[in-house]
């Protein structure tokens, strides 16, 4: 067999300079070289040499791995042990530190060497570029808008400081009557004051309009029933009075137990079997339970009072109850003729006030209403309708719910029916006209009348259609017997439901409210004694008095009703509209109008402009999903275009009915005939 060589020897060159010639049948093999011995290295490798072929490449062959044995030392490794760790370098700073003479500056100190060389292959670390230092904020923005701010403070107080000049100027000119009216001018001028003179003025008015749209309007006459600062903590209480304690009521003569008596029910305990406190006792406990910070004490005050039955109807009156009131905060009530005290609108006008005396004394009045005389009945309703004007009835739930309940069981105790509950709701309406004059303001104080009871409804409704036709007489009639359909319609025809650039939105809004209230559920707009509103006004017979004479609320001269007319029974023979598709298309009329008014109003984001938009499209929704008998017709963009030929339509609709009856009796008498005839 041919020994194999290495291939890369047949492209060897010859001694002679060409190429050695080979054949098929003769194979020239080159001489062997001798082997050299070389003396290995740890740097290179043991490659064979071929003398004649110096040219051509050498095969590197792969190094025998040499095993090692537990004891070998590793060189530049990182053990403990190694001559290249930290502690030789220690050392050697030592030695050189206890070298260095004393004036000699010491050595800079370095850190060790890394004792792997890194690779050459390996990139150098990027260069870290050094950038200036940015601050989290900008120092000078927030400079400029510290002086911002503190300009803007200063700018507040001398607007604060002018208010207050005019305010006392005022007082001093007119005296305490001009308190309360508006200033815009005075508003104008200090807007003029902050922009730092406003030749033309109108800078100063868009600063006023802004401030308008921002917080509201401040004129507008707010009737606080409280005063605004609290009452002292510190108030002289009753002294107990210990010598009406006696018999059984002398163990409440202990100063050190009685308390505790109290706190454990015992004086409650013999109220329950019918024995009744002395009056001097039962005066100081009613002093006392609105003042006493006890809860318990507190609580059995307030049973005690509602078991004392004789005492509640003999000695609590309006004059009491005031005077109770008036030793918990509330302002010094005025005169029965005299209008009530108002002032402009404030934020927050009581600040952080505790108002459990309040709401003690409306559980109080509450647990003490069916005791009560019915003259007192009467001045504490009028009272919680004064109460109900103050905007903390409102905002505090807790005194909103006690309020509601107080005033719905004072009103279900009023004793009588007919004339008299007639001449209550009477007596009511004038004392709320008497005191508040706009309508607005009244339409507050009804809305908080809670719709409980049939009696508050009714009540709500009287007061509601007093203030909206501007007439107290209406209250002493029911809403059901005194208006029509032509009535409602005039009043949505009155000046007051027109928007003109001169429009009150406040007293508008409380008009739209009222005639919700007036309409209620519709029964009395759909009953059988209603005239037809495109019939002149006649008048019918009511159906709840049948028997009496009623005067007529169906004419308006000014925008106000006036009774003209009595209504008989007599006048039966009038007009009159019994089917609810007519009753439909009032209602539409009503929305329709209602429509238009909404669609009138510009909104320019004045927000007592959107509270009126949002009232007015709340009632017609109202009016056209709830009194409506069937739900409203839909609608497309194209009725408007059809609109007289639906109408046409409609209008012959019943026409096609009657003659497609007679067809259909026609047919069947013929029916009948051809049958007899065949038998």
């Amino acid at each position: 067999m041919k020994q194999s060589r290495d291939i890369r020897g047949f492209f060897a060159k010859n001694p002679s300079g060409g190429a050695t010639p080979t054949t098929k049948s003769e194979t020239i093999a080159p001489p062997r070289p001798k082997a050299v011995p070389m003396q290995p290295t740890s740097s290179s490798p043991n490659i064979p040499s071929s003398p004649n072929v110096p040219s051509s490449p050498i095969t590197p062959q792969r190094r025998t791995k040499v095993p090692l044995s537990r004891d070998d030392v590793i060189r530049g490794s990182d053990d403990e042990d190694s001559g290249d760790s930290d502690d030789s370098l220690e050392s050697l700073s030592e030695i050189a530190a206890r070298q260095r003479k004393p004036g000699q500056a010491p050595l800079p100190s370095t850190a060790p060497k890394a004792k792997r060389v890194a690779s050459a292959n390996s990139r150098a670390a990027p260069v870290v570029q050094t950038q200036p230092q940015k601050h989290k904020y900008d120092l000078k923005a927030l400079l400029k808008h510290a002086r911002e701010d503190d300009a803007a403070d200063e700018s507040a107080r001398r607007a604060e400081a002018l208010l207050k000049q005019d305010d006392a100027t005022r007082k001093v000119n007119e005296g305490p009557k001009g308190e309360d009216e508006p200033r815009p001018t005075n508003m104008r001028e200090a807007a003029k004051e902050l922009l730092h003179g406003d030749e033309e003025g109108s800078k100063g008015d868009k600063l006023v309009r802004a401030m308008n749209r921002t917080t509201g309007d401040a004129s507008q006459p707010h009737y606080y029933f409280f005063e605004f600062e609290a009452p002292s903590r510190d108030v002289r209480r009753t002294p107990f009075p210990r010598l009406a304690a006696k018999k059984q009521w002398s163990f409440l003569a202990d100063t050190s137990t009685r308390e505790e008596t109290f706190v454990r029910g015992l004086p409650t305990a013999l109220a329950s079997k019918g024995k009744e406190l002395p009056p001097e006792l039962y005066q100081w406990v009613l002093d006392e339970v609105c003042l006493e910070k006890n809860m318990q004490l507190r609580m059995q005050y307030c049973n005690l009072i509602a078991l004392c039955r004789e005492n509640t109807r003999r000695l609590v009156d309006v004059k009491r109850l005031q005077h109770i009131l008036e030793s918990i905060g509330s302002r010094k009530f005025p005169d029965e003729n005299s209008q009530w005290h108002s002032s402009p609108g404030l934020e927050q006008p009581y600040g952080e006030r505790n108002w459990s005396p309040i709401s003690t004394f409306l559980k109080v009045l509450e647990r003490m209403a069916p005791n009560l005389a019915p003259e007192s009945m009467m001045g504490a309703i009028q009272i919680l309708v004064r109460m109900s004007l103050d905007p903390i009835v409102s905002r505090d739930i807790r005194i909103r719910i006690d309020h509601f309940s107080t005033i719905e069981a004072l009103v279900s105790a009023l004793p009588g029916t007919g004339e008299q509950w007639n001449s209550y709701c009477s007596q009511m309406c004038l004392y709320l006209h008497g005191g508040v004059e706009k309508t607005s303001q009244r339409q507050i104080a009804i809305s908080l009348l809670p719709p409980s009871t049939p009696r508050l409804c009714e009540l709500r409704r009287r007061l509601a259609a007093a203030a909206l036709f501007r007439q107290p007489g209406l209250s002493s009639l029911h809403p059901d017997d005194a208006l029509t359909r032509k009535d409602i319609l005039a009043r949505l025809n009155a000046p007051e439901f027109t928007v003109t650039h001169e429009t009150d939105y406040e007293e508008l809004q409380a008009n739209v409210k009222l005639l919700n209230m007036v309409i209620d559920d519709g029964l009395f707009l759909r009953s059988p004694n209603v005239t037809q509103c495109s019939t002149p006004a006649t008048p019918a017979t009511p159906s709840r008095m049948p028997n009496q004479i009623l005067p007529s609320a169906a004419t308006l001269a000014g925008g106000r009703l006036t009774v003209s007319q009595p209504r008989s029974s007599s006048n039966s023979s009038s007009p009159i509209d019994t089917s609810a598709g007519d009753f439909d298309k009032f209602i539409d009329i009503l929305t329709r109008k209602l429509k238009i008014i909404h669609d009138t109003i510009s909104d320019n984001s004045l927000v007592s402009r959107k509270e009126v938009k949002a009232a007015i499209d709340t009632v017609g929704k109202r009016l056209a999903h709830t009194v409506r008998t069937r739900p409203p017709p839909k609608t497309s963009i194209i009725d408007d275009l059809i609109g007289h030929t639906k109408r046409d339509e409609d209008a012959g609709k019943p026409k096609q009915r009657e003659f497609m009856k007679k067809w259909a009796l026609q047919k069947k008498k013929d029916v009948d005939v051809n049958d007899d005839s065949d038998v």
